[in-house]
Order: C-alpha cells, then sequence, then structure tokens
C-alpha cells in the first residue's frame, strides 16, 4: 500500500524486483513509445543533431504507424517473428551470443533490422517509464494515483535529476493515455508541477510562491496531480492538507534495463536474458551511471553489446585510482581500527543482500586532536570500499556567502552524495555548527545554519548506501542535537598513535627504505607525536638526504627526528617517569579504576584513568588526590616538585582545581547548594585547601611505596609506554586493601 506521510523517504532508495503489476504496465507501455519513435524516424532522413521534440506532426497520418484505434489491438498481438534460436541447436546459441550476437532477440528470417533495432531510441522517456512502472508495484496504489483529484508528490532532490523527471513525465503519461480507450480517463488529466532550482522560461518555477499557486490553480480546476519536489520538509500549507501520498521513484536496475531492450533491440519480444544479466553492472552501479552514459550505450547494435558497454562504463566509474588512499596504506590505534573494521564488514554484507541498510551503524563522528588522520580515515574508508568521497566542509560550505548560499552549497553537496550512493559523505569542521542556545551576534546565523544541517542529516541517514562522517576538534563545541544517535551513530576518537601505531607509520612511510634501519629508538623519540608529525619527519629525512646527495640512512632519520621531536635528556625522562608512577599507584591505593594506559611522550608524560560517570564526594577527592600523585612522587623521591604539574592546558593542577571547584560550586559538595560556575575564583581559599589536603593525603600513600614507585618508573623507562595489562601486572590487587587507612583519611 502507498505512503500517506509526507516523509520525504517513505519509499526506499533500493529497488525491488518489478512487480507482476509493473511488468503489466511497463511493456505495452514502453512497445508504445518504441512504435511512436518508429514512426516520427520515418518522417525526416535521420540527423544526429536534430531532437526528435522538435519535428512537427504531419498533418497527414502516415499509414505505416496504427491509429490510435488500432494501437492496443498491435500492442497486444504477439510478435510476429519467431527468434533465430528457434532453429539453432545449443552449441550455436552459445557461439552467437559468444559473438556480442542475441539469438532470441533476433528474428528467425531477419527480413528488417528495423524490426530490431530502433536508431537513436528514446532512452531518457524510456528509463522515466521504467521507473515510473516500477513505482506502480500494485493495481492498488495505481488506483489511487489516478482517481479524480488525486494528489501525489514525487520526491527527488537533487535539482538535475528532478529536472530530467519533469522533462519526461508528460510523454510517458501521454504514451499511457493512448493505451487507454477513448472513454478511459485513466492517465488523462493529469497536471505536473514542478519546483526548479533556476527558471529558463515561463513555464519554469522556482519561486515557492509561484509553485504553491500553480498547484493551488490545478486543484480548483479539478486536475489531477504528480507534483515532483525537492522534499515535503518546507511544504506548504495547501501540500499539506491535500497531499495523499509522498512517493519515490525506484532507482534504475537491470532488470528495467532488460525491459527497455527488448523495446529497443528485439524483433520477437525475447532476448538472452540470463546472458544480458550476466554481463549487467550491479543495480548500485547502474544507478550511478550519468544518463548520458546509459544513452550512449544503447546505441550498440545488439542487446549484449548494450550490457558490455554499460559494464564496461561502470567498471571505469567505480575502478579505485592506483593512487587511492585504502585502509592497507593508513596505522591507527586498536580502538579506532576495530569500529571503521565493522563497518567495511557491514557495508560488504549489505551491498551482498546479506544485511538491511537499517542494521548497518552508517553515521560516525571523528574526533581527536589536528594531525591524526580524520580526513585520511575518510578518504581511506572510501577507497576500501570501492566507492566515491564526497567532501565538504563547514567553511567550505561558509565561504559562499550569507545563510541562504552556505546552506545552498551544502545541500548541493548533500544531493550529489544522495545521488551517487553508495558513497561516503565526509563533513569536515563539524565544530562550526555550534550551540544555537548560546546567544552571540551571530545566534541568528548559527541556528538557521544548524537546523538546515539537521535536515540534511535526516536525509542523508534514511539514504542507503550512504556512509555520513563528521570530524571536528573540539567534540563539545558542536550542538548537541547534531551528534545524537540517529544522526551520529558512533563517535570514535582519533587520538595521538601508540607506540606500535606510530612504528607502523614509519615502516609506511619508509617503504623499502625502513629495512635496516633501527626505529625501535625513534619511535620511543616520537611518542606523542600526532600522524601528521611522524610522516612529515620522514619527509625531513628524504630532504636531508637528497641535500648530501645521498641514500636515505639512520643518520639522516635520527636527525630529522631531533628536529621534529628533541631528544630528552635522561635525568628528566627517569623524573617523568616519577610522576606518572606516582599517578598510577595513588589511583590503585585509592581504588579507582584501572588506568588504560600510561607513556612518556616527547613533551612529557600522561596517564589515562577513566573518569566515572557520576561522582561523590568521595570519589572526586580521591581523583584530585590521584592528579596530583605524580607531584606528591616527585616531592617523596626528589625532595621537591618542578612546574611540570601546573604546565599547558589541561596540567595536573589545572584539571584538579576544576574538579575541586565543581565539587563546590556545582555538586553540592561544599558549604552550599547553589549552582554557581562562574563563581570559582571567588572561593580560592575553599579550593586551596581541598587541594592541599588531597596532595598530603597522596604523599602519605606514596612515602610507604617508594620502591612499587621505582619499578613503574624502571619499566616506563624501558618500554615508555606500559599497557593496561602491564600496568595490571605492576600493581597487585592486594594494594588496594593496604590502602583502606589512606581512604579513611580523605
Amino acid at each position: 500500500m502507498p505512503q500517506s506521510s509526507l516523509n520525504a523517504h517513505a519509499s526506499a532508495l533500493s529497488t525491488p524486483a518489478l512487480s507482476a503489476h509493473s511488468l503489466e504496465v511497463l511493456r505495452p507501455l514502453l512497445r508504445s513509445i518504441a512504435m511512436w519513435h518508429r514512426g516520427r524516424t520515418r518522417m525526416v532522413p535521420l540527423d544526429p543533431e536534430l531532437d526528435f521534440d522538435d519535428i512537427e506532426a504531419e498533418e497527414t497520418p502516415d499509414p505505416a504507424v496504427p491509429a490510435r484505434d488500432e494501437l492496443q489491438r498491435v500492442l497486444n498481438e504477439p510478435y510476429t517473428s519467431a527468434p533465430a534460436a528457434s532453429a539453432m541447436n545449443p552449441d550455436e546459441i552459445k557461439a552467437a551470443i559468444a559473438a556480442d550476437r542475441d539469438p532470441f532477440a533476433e528474428a528467425i528470417d531477419r527480413t528488417s533490422d528495423t524490426d530490431s533495432f530502433l536508431e537513436r531510441p528514446q532512452v531518457p522517456t524510456m528509463i522515466m517509464a521504467a521507473r515510473f512502472a516500477a513505482l506502480l508495484n500494485s493495481a492498488e496504489l495505481q488506483c489511487e494515483v489516478t482517481a479524480p483529484r488525486s494528489f501525489t508528490v514525487l520526491t527527488i532532490a537533487n535539482d538535475d535529476a528532478r529536472e530530467a523527471v519533469w522533462k519526461d513525465i508528460d510523454n510517458v503519461l501521454r504514451r499511457l493515455a493512448d493505451l487507454c480507450d477513448e472513454a478511459d480517463d485513466t492517465w488523462r488529466g493529469f497536471a505536473t508541477p514542478c519546483l526548479h532550482a533556476a527558471p529558463s522560461s515561463k513555464h519554469r518555477l522556482s519561486d515557492h510562491a509561484a509553485f504553491d499557486a500553480s498547484i493551488a490553480s490545478a486543484l480548483r480546476k479539478g486536475y489531477k496531480l504528480i507534483v515532483l519536489a525537492p522534499d515535503t520538509t518546507s511544504a506548504s500549507d495547501v501540500t499539506r492538507a491535500l497531499c495523499q501520498r509522498t512517493l519515490q521513484l525506484p532507482q534504475l536496475t537491470g532488470q528495467m534495463l532488460i525491459e527497455i531492450l527488448r523495446a529497443t533491440h528485439s524483433a520477437t519480444g525475447e532476448l538472452s536474458e540470463d546472458a544480458i544479466a550476466d554481463l549487467l553492472p550491479q543495480d548500485n552501479d547502474i544507478a550511478a551511471l550519468p544518463q548520458a552514459v546509459i544513452e550512449a550505450a544503447f546505441l550498440e547494435e545488439t542487446s549484449l553489446k548494450v550490457a558490455k558497454s554499460l559494464a564496461a562504463a561502470a567498471a571505469r566509474l567505480q575502478a579505485v585510482p592506483p593512487a587511492m588512499t585504502t585502509l592497507n596504506d593508513i596505522v591507527f590505534n586498536p580502538d579506532t581500527s576495530a569500529p571503521v573494521d565493522r563497518l567495511v564488514a557491514d557495508m560488504a554484507a549489505w551491498k551482498a543482500g546479506q544485511l538491511p541498510w537499517n542494521e548497518v551503524s552508517s553515521s560516525v563522528l571523528f574526533h581527536g586532536p589536528p594531525g591524526n588522520g580524520k580526513t585520511l580515515l575518510a578518504s581511506a574508508l572510501a577507497g576500501s570500499l570501492n566507492i566515491p568521497l564526497i567532501a565538504t566542509s563547514y567553511s567550505d560550505c561558509q565561504k559562499h556567502g550569507h545563510q541562504g548560499d552556505m546552506l545552498k552549497a551544502l545541500s548541493g553537496k548533500v544531493d550529489e552524495a544522495i545521488i551517487t550512493a553508495p558513497c561516503v559523505f565526509f563533513l569536515d569542521e563539524l565544530d562550526g555548527f555550534t550551540h544555537r542556545d548560546r546567544p552571540n551576534r551571530r545566534s541568528d546565523y548559527i541556528v538557521g545554519v544548524v537546523n538546515g544541517l539537521l535536515e540534511h542529516l535526516t536525509r542523508l541517514n534514511e539514504t542507503p548506501g550512504v556512509i555520513v562522517l563528521g570530524a571536528t576538534n573540539f567534540p563539545d563545541m558542536i550542538d548537541p542535537a547534531v551528534t545524537r544517535p540517529g544522526r551520529f551513530d558512533l563517535k570514535i576518537e582519533i587520538s595521538t598513535p601508540h607506540r606500535h601505531p606510530i612504528q607502523k607509520i614509519l615502516e609506511l612511510a619508509l617503504g623499502e627504505d625502513a629495512q635496516g634501519m633501527d626505529l625501535a629508538r625513534i619511535t620511543d623519540q616520537l611518542l606523542g607525536s600526532s600522524g601528521a608529525q611522524v610522516a612529515a619527519l620522514v619527509r625531513e629525512a628524504r630532504g636531508l638526504a637528497r641535500a648530501e646527495q645521498s641514500t636515505l640512512s639512520q643518520q639522516h632519520l635520527e636527525a630529522a627526528a631531533s628536529r621534529v621531536c628533541p631528544v630528552l635528556e635522561k635525568d628528566l625522562i627517569w623524573r617523568i617517569a616519577i610522576h606518572e608512577a606516582g599517578h598510577l599507584v595513588v589511583a590503585n591505593a585509592l581504588g579507582l579504576p584501572p588506568a588504560e594506559r600510561a607513556a612518556i611522550t616527547n613533551t612529557g608524560g600522561f596517564v589515562d584513568i577513566p573518569s566515572p560517570m557520576l561522582e561523590s564526594a568521595q570519589s572526586a577527592k580521591h581523583r584530585i588526590a590521584a592528579l596530583l600523585g605524580g607531584r606528591a612522587a616527585e616531592h617523596v623521591i626528589f625532595g621537591e616538585a618542578l612546574n611540570g604539574s601546573g604546565l599547558g592546558t589541561n596540567s595536573d593542577l589545572e584539571l584538579a582545581t576544576k574538579l575541586a571547584g565543581q565539587m563546590i560550586c556545582e555538586w553540592g559538595f561544599g558549604d552550599q547548594l547553589v549552582f554557581t560556575p562562574a563563581r570559582i575564583k571567588d572561593r580560592t581559599n575553599h579550593l586551596d585547601k581541598i587541594l592541599k589536603h588531597a596532595e598530603h593525603s597522596a604523599i602519605q600513600i606514596l612515602t610507604a611505596r617508594k620502591e612499587l614507585i621505582s619499578n613503574i618508573a624502571v619499566a616506563l623507562c624501558e618500554e615508555r609506554e606500559l599497557s593496561a595489562q602491564q600496568i595490571r601486572r605492576l600493581l597487585p590487587p592486594t594494594l588496594r586493601l593496604d590502602a583502606a587507612h589512606s581512604r579513611s583519611q580523605l
């Protein structure tokens, strides 16, 4: 049954097999178009520059063209010629097919070539006829579409595609009407208003007011309406009130092409269907072919040559260029690679028809610091899936000018992705679509562009075959409505590469030059660097080698590494190791979640301890003590702490101060319940007491565990990076039982 909703994507883009009712409509419709075309070609000599629409019909009917009252009889008669295959044995049939002849389409007597091959067939009209007939998949739906004063909206997002449908739909309706008796008005009395992108004549309506006026005028005159519009999200009151169904044309498929070939390349009504089906591209690849390519293919002399031409065009269009990046060419941390690999597997299962699209997590937000390959990952994913990448960014769209122009630029890219599906749609700088509830001088602009983006994300997520990727360096800046599930189902952090990925990046960038080089020491030196910095190091090393007119060597690699990431002194490395070990020991003693990773990097070090979803006053104090554990370890081992705890953004002291401020100003864990996040600066004395008490407790915990601190620090200096499993081995679980007294003090 038809959809009775204004949802622009009420019908799926993937097309099922043609129903029996669709074939019942389509076959006589295509023959009618073919006969009309044949009659037109007999009026004038064939001229490649001549458009058949420009030919004026002769006043005297051509006796070779059946009169209207005879048309139904002619179309219902069986083809008069028997297929050539009927007089062949199986080996002869195979030989004919191998020679690109279609023995089922050829007449046995072959008296007239024009009976089996249309010169310059009207492929656009026939494609429109096939898609329209496929839409009418039941007699009930046809009755609803053709009922008196019916109102149907066909949503076609792309302006060019909508224009092409508008150009041919009246021809299709006219041929359908020709198939009916004079008294049968099933396919008569239609109006087809279309919202055009840019008018080139008075008949084309790009203005919404004029478009709505044309609909209202057709309604008052009692026409049946098939309205062509990009979507129904901005439908007028008239359209919302009277639209009875919203439909979407099925994409062109191999089965539709076979039916068109039956009308254009067969004198018998038969085809070598199995051979043609084996040659034709997959349905998704057919839908991606430009119409001009399909029209050119239909100029081939036989059905098999047409199928081969289409297959070759699809292969050229879909082929991955040799230089195109794939997932095999890049390296990411395991927590990034695993979900991406699942997406690739799901996409392959969907293309094979083994998985419905609504079970594919096809929208992903990449976030993390710059230089770690978010854009590269989008390109590699498209390359591995062998599908196009449609990419844009906030700044690319915004440079077009005011809000309307920006949204138009974004809409154009979205339309391109929907038409190109299957594809990867990549939107960079997603943080430009910031919170709508934060008043500033650009509030109206931001509200408009975010609302526009939300509509487009809905369209993209409802389109089978479109993988939607977003990227940002600042996920907290994005309006929450943009990143909610349903618009971006998965959130993947693209963090700085771990030790093993850094070495793999070096090996890939160096290629054969990696043989014989000691990359372990360089890898240690590069910990904390972005993927882009690692790649830049290799380029720098090659530049040094070229400057000396020599081959790349270990010396060049080490010199380049020293420029990008200067080597840390051994004493500084040991202090950093002690500092990070202090965080681990205090966190473990206070029963915080196990650390996932610890490392010494080219800019210092870090420990990754997960934060709980909810906090108690006690857990918050424990976390503050763990944050100050590095500073405390320096006091315990070296007698004093250096300024490392307060250097840079997200330093230990900054995070501890923020956490203490949240405790007393936002979470009600202090001497007041008032929520005052902006008043932290007025409560520095209270915050200072919390921090000093936490540091004192951390020092007490660490003073009794100097040997453990040293053991962890030695392991960090040797490995430069410790995994969660290695950390658990260094911190036995029984340690937490020994810390009961310390926890009670906190």
